[in-house]
């Protein structure tokens, strides 16, 4: 990743939207344009697509989160963006820039007290926060699946007239007693009908 940056300049937006100064990475960890001004004249990769500016001490460290193709990242701090320049792009939305941080992170130090190394308990957070993710999107996928599979079950002729698709249902419920069955369609039924006549049923 630091290869990848070396000689980039990015547009730097305070707002997040319009660009209000740039920034460069040079080799060596050094920033250039008006990085250096703002009291931010070093920089290092500090996690998958993550780079930390901060001064000479260590001080004012800004986070920066890259979307993976590196046209633009998002900044910790006050949600400033950012986007390349020489690419045709003209704002942060146009390059993919993230709109947030792609996992929970602790707040920064103040600019008056010494940035601190990241802990081993913040890698763990992150790790448990992306766990967490995959396992919600696993179960949103298996729900819509199993929306999918019961909606197979109903089929609806040009009158409105609700009828069970019994291969469907026998095939794909043969694990279950007629009375699951049953109540199952009877619930896809009752919801199909709801949405009908725009009223809510309760399960």
């Amino acid at each position: 990743m630091e290869q990848l940056l070396v000689g980039k300049v990015f547009a730097w937006c305070h707002g997040g939207r319009a660009k209000t100064g740039e920034i460069s990475f040079e080799a060596g960890g050094k920033t250039g344009v008006q990085a250096p001004l703002w009291k931010l004249p070093r920089w290092r990769v500090t996690g998958d697509l993550e780079v930390t500016l901060e001064s000479h001490s260590g001080r004012n460290a800004h986070r920066l989160y890259f979307n993976s193709a590196l046209t633009g990242f998002y900044c910790n701090q006050g949600a400033q963006r950012g986007y390349v320049e020489g690419r045709g792009f003209t704002s942060p939305d146009m390059a993919g820039a993230p709109t947030s941080a792609p996992y929970p992170v602790d707040d920064l130090q103040s600019a008056d007290s010494p940035q601190e190394p990241q802990s081993p308990q913040s890698s763990v957070q992150q790790q448990q926060w992306s766990q967490q993710q995959q396992q919600q999107q696993q179960q949103q996928d298996a729900e819509s699946q199993e929306e999918i599979r019961r909606s197979r079950m109903l089929q609806v002729d040009p009158m409105g007239k609700v009828t069970i698709n019994e291969d469907a249902a026998s095939a794909k419920d043969a694990d279950q007693s007629p009375e699951e069955v049953a109540q199952m369609l009877d619930k896809i039924h009752r919801r199909i009908m709801s949405k009908r006549m725009g009223q809510d049923v309760e399960e």
